[in-house]
């Protein structure tokens, strides 16, 4: 019986058998083209370029006085300027139509702020405010822009220019040295490096929803008793008339760290000792320090603690007045006579209202203020509002992981750079 013949193996694609070459098509791509309106990802340098001009425009106006001189503006703006012009090489990634909308609304604001600079005779006083709003809305359409990793090393950033800021404000309080702190309402003030108590309040508040967002929460009864005896260290410094207890703030410091440490888990039975010596300290000075400390408590209480100030309400008054004799186009910016007689029948020379809606309002009118609160209002709106909703559990050194529905990377095993747990997050987050 003859048996059947075997039949030949499968043949690979393209080959054409024995003695024949197979045809030369070429290879078909890898990448598909993209639909319209579909985002394409982007080179990588640009955005390492824009993280870096936001990121020294940052670190600048934090450190430089919050770049109120002509001169520091303008290295502030060069910074920005680099970071819109890195931005627009990337011309194939979508904006938000809000976004959009937000950025329109301080560019007219600018344009607004010069045209009743101009109306007004006094061009180069309009020219702060129409700086400020261009740089915002550069900043915004910049920073939008970025991808997740981006975001974070601005968080980063953000973070640790804050803690310089503060550091630099609790050395000129417990020290008593200016500008890093300064006598206001009785009291010794931080301004650190912004050299203005109240800007450094402001910038540190910001800091401070910025590190919630994206660093791992501590432990609620951790930071707060951190914050407690960091105050208590530092409270007996505060008062203007009391003399500098630089080593009562140390020993505040010390404590605060020793709680920061014991708080973490699998370590608490190392540092117990040093928690005690910490809090033993703050104990053995705060006797000496008790009477000073009650005094800054009741300054604080009495000039702090409350909404009331018949000055800042004369401040109001006087600029309400200015804004019903102009209420659509405003005085012109910078513009503001703030010579007036107080409520104790003082002549008084004032500069600002300390209250920017109503400053704004006043100098730019009723349309400069819709122009100028436009963002905010949309900062509630998508892709705004999509940033804060549901995202990923924040990771401890300030670095998302990567979100499942990105694409893998391109590169090689060989070629990628390495993500084990023993590189720093801020390279993850600048290279990876």
């Amino acid at each position: 019986m003859r048996r059947a013949p075997t039949p030949p193996p499968p043949r690979a694609a393209g080959d054409m058998g024995p003695g024949r070459t197979p045809a030369r098509f070429p290879a078909p791509s890898t990448s598909e083209t993209p639909e319209p309106g579909t985002a394409v990802a982007a080179p990588a340098w640009p955005d390492r370029l824009a993280v870096f001009g936001l990121g020294t425009a940052i670190a600048y106006g934090a450190l430089a006085q919050g770049a109120f001189h002509p001169d520091q503006m303008a290295v502030m703006v060069l910074a920005v300027a680099a970071a819109v012009a890195t931005r627009a090489l990337v011309r194939h990634r979508p904006v938000d139509p809000v976004v959009l909308v937000c950025v329109g609304s301080w560019l007219l604001f600018a344009t607004w702020a010069l045209l009743t600079g101009l109306l007004h005779g006094d061009l180069a006083a309009a020219y702060p405010a129409a700086v400020l709003a261009a740089v915002l809305a550069g900043a915004l359409w910049v920073a939008v822009g970025l991808p997740e990793e981006s975001h974070a090393v601005l968080a980063l950033v953000v973070t640790a220019v804050a803690v310089a800021v503060a550091a630099a404000g609790w050395a000129g309080v417990a020290l008593h040295r200016e500008p890093f702190a300064v006598v206001s309402s009785g009291l010794w003030r931080a301004s650190s490096t912004i050299t203005y108590p109240n800007a450094t309040a402001a910038l540190l508040v910001v800091a401070l929803f910025v590190a919630l967002a994206v660093l791992a929460p501590p432990p609620r009864l951790g930071s707060l008793i951190v914050a407690s005896v960091l105050f208590a260290g530092l409270l007996p410094s505060i008062v203007a008339d009391a003399p500098p207890r630089p080593g009562l703030a140390l020993a505040g410091v010390a404590a605060g760290l020793a709680v920061l440490v014991a708080a973490r888990p699998r370590r608490r039975g190392r540092v117990l000792a040093g928690l005690g010596v910490g809090l033993a300290g703050v104990l053995a000075v705060a006797p000496a320090a008790a009477g000073s400390a009650a005094d800054a408590l009741t300054e604080v209480a009495a000039t702090r603690l409350t909404a009331v100030s018949a000055e800042r309400a004369d401040l109001r008054r006087v600029t309400a007045e200015q804004f019903r004799d102009s209420p659509v186009a405003g005085v012109g910016p910078g513009r503001l006579d703030f010579r007036y007689e107080d409520h104790r029948g003082i002549e008084v020379r004032a500069y600002y209202t300390h209250n920017e809606y109503l400053q704004t309002a006043a100098e730019t009118g009723l349309v400069g203020i819709a122009l100028a609160v436009t963002p905010l209002g949309c900062s509630r709106s998508s892709p705004f509002a999509a940033a804060a909703g549901p995202r990923p559990p924040p990771v401890r050194g300030g670095c998302r992981r990567r979100s499942p529905r990105s694409p893998p990377s391109s590169r090689s095993p060989s070629t990628a750079p390495s993500t084990s747990s023993g590189t720093s997050p801020f390279f993850r987050c600048c290279w990876s």
